[in-house]
Parts: structure tokens; sequence; C-alpha cells
């Protein structure tokens, strides 16, 4: 299962129960290039309009931490500065790009690439980066 997940956040693939739930939308997912609002009538059209018009919602980031072999633990804090900004949702170690890989909801403006936070592993505080999103097919 770790080496599933490992290769799954260093792919940018999201899980149901963790990055998915009932409670986020595929705009706050990252997903919105996937709604068609001009297909005409679906389910979900509503929620995904209410998405839009709400100012005030969360932004999947990936960050990219400095930890060598050291993975964050599912609902451990995102810190900026001392104060909580957000939770793991997932983390594994991305072999193939070297770091420790972790996904979180964040405030817009903290959800920006390179923002620096931080996440505590083991008790230590870990250089945490916001990422850009990888690339889609």
């Amino acid at each position: 299962l770790h080496a599933f997940d490992s290769l799954r956040v260093e792919a940018g693939i999201l899980l149901w129960g963790r990055e998915l739930t009932t409670e986020t939308g595929p705009l706050q997912a990252g997903l919105g290039h996937l709604v068609d609002a001009g297909k005409g009538d679906f389910i979900g059209r509503r929620a995904v309009a209410k998405e839009r018009r709400s100012g005030r919602r969360l932004r999947l980031a990936r960050l990219m931490i400095e930890a060598k072999g050291a993975v964050a633990r599912i609902g451990e804090g995102v810190l900026d500065g001392d104060a909580v900004a957000g939770l793991v949702t997932s983390a594994g170690y991305g072999h193939g790009l070297g770091k420790s890989i972790a996904f979180t909801y964040l405030a817009p403006g903290l959800a920006e690439p390179g923002k620096e936070l931080a996440v505590k592993i083991n008790g230590r505080r870990r250089l945490a980066v916001v990422a850009e999103p990888p690339a889609r097919a």
C-alpha cells in the first residue's frame, strides 16, 4: 500500500476518501478542466455552479517536503509560520523526484507554487514548498 501511495502522489493522482470526498468539489480539487458547464444539465451542475460563485474555497496543493526518506503522516498539520493552514490528506516518498510529497487543501493565497510552508515529520519541522500541479494528459 505504501508503494501505491508513493507512486500515486508522485504522479499527482487523487484518491477518493482522501483528496476527493463528498465535501470537496471538482474546482477545489483542481479538476475544473473536466467539468463542461456548457454541456447542459448533469448531476452536480448546481453544486458546481455554487462552488464557482463561492469566493471562499480551499484549493488542493501538492507539497514537496525536504525530508530525506521520511514521509508526512495523514492528518499532520501544514504550517504557515506557527498557524495550521491545512492537513495532510495523502503522502508518500517520490523515488523518481527524490522528495517526500504530500497533498493538502490550503487557502488560495497559500496554494501558490513556490510558497514555503512547513510540516512536522517525526517531531521535526520540515520545509514544504507548494509545487506546480503535475502535467495532465
